[in-house]
C-alpha cells in the first residue's frame, strides 16, 4: 500500500469533502494547518503485497520507499520518466538489471535484488538500515574510518572497468559495514572516479557546502511544510528542484 497524507483547515468543508470522495481517512492527528488524513492503495510486485510505510528518496531514475512485507523491510523502487537535463537514459529497468548483476559480479555489497516486475517497472531489494555518509557528514561526524571500504570498492569496480556513483547520499552504514545501496554504475572515466570526484564530498568541502546551500534554497522555495532537517537527503536536490519546477 502506498501511504498518502493530507492535511486541511478544519473549517474548510469542500476540501474534507473533496478527500473523502477520493478517499482520505482522518488520522484522529492535527498537522499545521489542521487535520490530518490519509490514503493507501495497494501495491504488488511478483504477486506479493507490500506496504508502504515511508518514501526514502527521489533520485534521477525513480522513487524509492521504505516497505513491509509479512514483517520484513525492504526497499520498493518505481521507476518513473521525468526529465533529467544531466542524464540520458536508455531502458531504465534493463539498466537497474543490468548494473545489479554487473555489482554483484564485481564483489561491491550492495543490496540483494529480492523482485523485478519488468512490465510494470518496480523493483524490491533489501533494505540496509542505517545513516547514510551524507547524514553522518552533515551532523558533524567525520567518515573517515570508512574511506578504507569506500576505497576498496572503488578498486573493485576499477578492476572491472567500472565507476559506482560515489555520491555520499548513496552510501549506508549498517554494524560498521558500508553499503553501496544505488545499483547505478557506468563504464569508468578516470574524472569520475572516487579520488577525482567523490572523495570531494565525503567531508565538509566547499563542494559538500555548495549541494547543501543548494537543497537549503530549493526547500524554502517548494513552501513544503515538513521541517528541512527531518527530511531524507536521498535525491533530495532532484526531488526539491521538480517540486519548485511545479510550483
Amino acid at each position: 500500500m502506498i501511504k498518502i497524507e493530507a492535511e486541511t483547515n478544519p473549517d474548510n468543508q469542500s476540501s474534507k469533502n473533496v478527500l473523502a470522495n477520493v478517499g482520505f481517512i482522518p488520522t484522529g492527528e492535527v498537522g499545521e494547518e489542521g487535520p490530518r488524513f490519509v490514503l493507501e492503495k495497494k501495491i504488488t510486485v511478483c504477486g506479493k503485497l507490500y506496504r508502504i510505510i515511508k518514501l526514502l528518496g527521489h533520485g534521477k531514475g525513480g522513487y524509492s520507499y521504505l516497505a513491509d512485507q509479512d514483517g520484513q523491510k525492504v526497499v520498493l523502487k518505481q521507476i518513473h520518466h521525468e526529465p533529467c537535463d544531466y542524464y540520458t537514459f536508455g531502458n531504465k529497468i534493463q539498466a537497474e538489471k543490468n548494473d545489479y548483476e554487473r555489482l554483484t559480479n564485481a564483489g561491491i555489497r550492495a543490496p540483494k535484488m529480492l523482485a523485478i516486475d519488468v512490465e510494470n517497472e518496480l523493483i524490491v531489494k533489501e533494505y540496509v538500515d542505517g545513516k547514510t555518509i551524507f547524514d553522518l557528514i552533515l551532523e558533524g561526524t567525520s567518515v573517515e574510518q570508512f574511506l578504507p571500504q569506500v576505497r576498496t570498492m572503488a578498486k573493485k569496480a576499477f578492476d572491472v572497468g567500472l565507476n559506482i556513483d560515489y555520491f555520499p547520499t548513496n552510501f549506508v552504514i549498517q554494524d560498521g559495514l558500508l553499503w553501496y545501496v544505488d545499483y547505478e554504475c557506468n563504464d569508468y572515466m578516470e574524472e569520475w572516479n572516487f579520488e577525482n570526484w567523490g572523495i570531494r564530498y565525503w567531508s565538509r568541502t566547499p563542494e559538500f557546502e555548495e549541494g547543501k546551500m543548494t537543497a537549503e534554497e530549493l526547500w524554502k522555495k517548494s513552501g513544503l511544510t515538513e521541517s528541512y532537517e527531518s527530511w531524507s537527503f536521498g535525491g533530495v536536490q532532484d526531488e526539491l528542484a521538480a517540486l519548485v519546477k511545479k510550483r
